[in-house]
Parts: C-alpha cells; sequence; structure tokens
C-alpha cells in the first residue's frame, strides 16, 4: 500500500492518481484539480512574493512569483492537508505520518535549492543562495499552515473535490 494514500486526504490521493495515471482520470476532474491549483497559487504567489520581500530584499515580476509558488503549493499543500486533517481530528501519529512528514522535509531542501539558485538579486544578476533559498522555502512551508487550516474549516475543497 502506498504509505501516502493512508488515510489521506482527497486531494493529496487526488493529486497523486492525477501524477501516477492521467489517462486514468476523467477529464473533469483533473481540470477541475488543475484549476483549484491555478486559483489556489495566487495565494502562495502573494505569500512568496511578501516572504521575498523580507528575507532577500526582492521583487520579482508577478508572473515570475505565480511560476515559482506553483511546486511549493503542490509540493507542500496536499500532504500538509493530510497531517493537518490527522491533527484536528486528534488521530496524529508519528508513526503512521512519518513518510508525509519526511516528504515534507525533502521538499523543503529541494525548493530552497530550486529557490536559492534561480531567484536573483536583479543589479548583480547573482543567486540568492542556499541560506535565503532555504529560509523562503521554510517561510513557504510554514505558510501553508495557517492556509491549510483555512482550506480544512472552510470546507471549500469539498465542493472541488
Amino acid at each position: 500500500m502506498n504509505p501516502f494514500l493512508f488515510k489521506a486526504h482527497p486531494l493529496l490521493s487526488a493529486t497523486i492518481g492525477l501524477f501516477a495515471d492521467p489517462a486514468g482520470q476523467k477529464l473533469s476532474e483533473a481540470a477541475l484539480l488543475l484549476l483549484f491549483y491555478l486559483g489556489a497559487n495566487l495565494v502562495w504567489a502573494i505569500a512568496l512574493a511578501l516572504i521575498l520581500r523580507e528575507a532577500a530584499q526582492l521583487q520579482p515580476r508577478p508572473l515570475v512569483l505565480y511560476g515559482m509558488a506553483l511546486p511549493a503549493l503542490i509540493a507542500y499543500l496536499p500532504i500538509t492537508l493530510t497531517v493537518l486533517q490527522d491533527v484536528l481530528s486528534h488521530t496524529f501519529s508519528l508513526a503512521e505520518r512519518f513518510i508525509p512528514v519526511f516528504a515534507l522535509a525533502i521538499a523543503c531542501s529541494m525548493l530552497g535549492a530550486l529557490y536559492g539558485l534561480m531567484f536573483r538579486y536583479p543589479r548583480s544578476g547573482r543567486p540568492i543562495g542556499l541560506n535565503a533559498g532555504f529560509t523562503v522555502s521554510l517561510a513557504m512551508l510554514l505558510a501553508t499552515l495557517p492556509l491549510g487550516f483555512a482550506l480544512l474549516k472552510s470546507d471549500l475543497l469539498s465542493a472541488v473535490l
């Protein structure tokens, strides 16, 4: 059994299903999931803009922010919702959720390296570096927590999934 799908949030199940077997998905369900991600990415792009302004004193173009926030959204939100769902229902057990929590740590490291290399200072053209990239990545993960709580409490995802 896939450890990510053990009592998973429906968004995580739908996302893994879309990535694992895109041909097996109905076009309407896949389109609805993609539209949700593209719409939710607006909030993540705003969060990324605020974090970059504080952490690295950068203000990239909106299209760059939107494109660079999408990997954080797809990597963090479904797994975070699954873990938060367990926390809110008081059934969180690290033995059951070790692999998703470990996947969040790995995703945070990989996105930190990506952000550290892709975001550049405008005057020198030099990358912001790994320290600032990891700071931005970790801040995006931490920003996912209140946004995930808001999504769980608003029950917005039940209309999508």
